[in-house]
């Protein structure tokens, strides 16, 4: 959906369409949590990052690139240190939290820990161990509980940020992956 005057990820539709705020939970599942967002998405992954150890890697998947161009994809960054993730994700924050045409992915190679920002608002964190991550929800003011995907649901992609598609993508040397012939978004 392509909406130049909505500015927000994910929302709900009618004849003013709102954006949608999950109460703050989290839901525990084997190896995951689903972490409901209101806001500061990137807030929360850089919080949940912090006591993952370095190489890390950036993974940015787009779906819906508005331009013809530009090919939709998995596109992967060189290994990172913290503070090179962390001026990646401020860079770019107003678009990773503002447009839904694109997940990013946060990957620790040393604990085999993923953190998935998707469409859906929703942070996807996935490890052997899900305590550390527990703690510092819990130290932020979420809770245990259901996180449900609301339904109808809509997802804009706003023009004014095609530009910075092209500067997230001069971002790094990326290794690029299609999609596979069965993906959807």
């Amino acid at each position: 959906m392509t909406e130049g005057n909505l500015n927000f990820k994910f929302g709900i539709p009618g004849p003013k369409p709102t954006a949608y705020h999950y109460p703050k939970h989290y839901e525990i599942e084997p190896n995951r949590l689903v972490i409901g967002l209101q806001e500061n998405a990137l807030e929360i992954i850089t919080r949940l990052k912090q006591n993952l150890s370095e190489p890390l890697a950036a993974l940015y998947v787009l779906n819906v690139p508005r331009d013809d161009k530009i090919l939709p994809g998995c596109y992967q960054s060189p290994w990172l240190s913290h503070p090179e993730l962390d001026d990646f994700l401020k860079t770019f924050q107003s678009f990773i939290e503002g447009d839904a045409r694109h997940e990013v992915w946060v990957y620790s190679e040393p604990s085999k820990t993923q953190i998935v920002y998707d469409f859906h608002n929703l942070i996807y964190y996935y490890s052997h161990d899900l305590n550390l991550a527990i703690q510092s929800l819990k130290s932020i003011g979420f809770s245990p509980g259901k996180v449900e995907i609301p339904f109808p649901h809509i997802h804009p992609y706003h023009p004014q940020f095609d530009s910075t598609l092209t500067d997230l993508l001069a971002a790094f040397d990326w290794q690029y992956t299609p999609h596979p012939e069965d993906h959807e978004p």
